[in-house]
């Protein structure tokens, strides 16, 4: 099962901070200079149970999103590609 790409609007996406680096302001400020949702990779995600989805990969993105978010520049239904699974999905061999 590789996941589902789907478009979530950014006001679902919960960034993971517990299992990625620390944000990089240089990084995002470079991201965000040559910003084009044309060519973003999708984040990866965990779709939870209540509806949201928990971003462990792509930080660096989701973080320029929410920033531009809060500075008025995108609204709440900026649809963002995610990949995601589902919570509880279970991979056969896996633990």
């Amino acid at each position: 099962h590789f996941g589902e790409l789907l478009l979530v609007p950014i006001s679902l996406l919960d960034i993971n901070i517990e299992i990625q680096r620390d944000e990089d302001a240089e990084h995002q400020a470079n991201i965000i200079e040559k910003f084009d949702p044309r060519i973003a990779m999708p984040v990866m995600a965990t779709k939870l149970k209540n509806g949201r989805y928990s971003v462990w990969e792509g930080q660096q993105t989701s973080c320029v999103l929410y920033h531009l978010h809060q500075a008025g520049l995108i609204e709440g239904d900026f649809m963002v590609q995610v990949k995601a699974f589902d919570e509880d999905m279970v991979v056969i061999g896996v633990p």
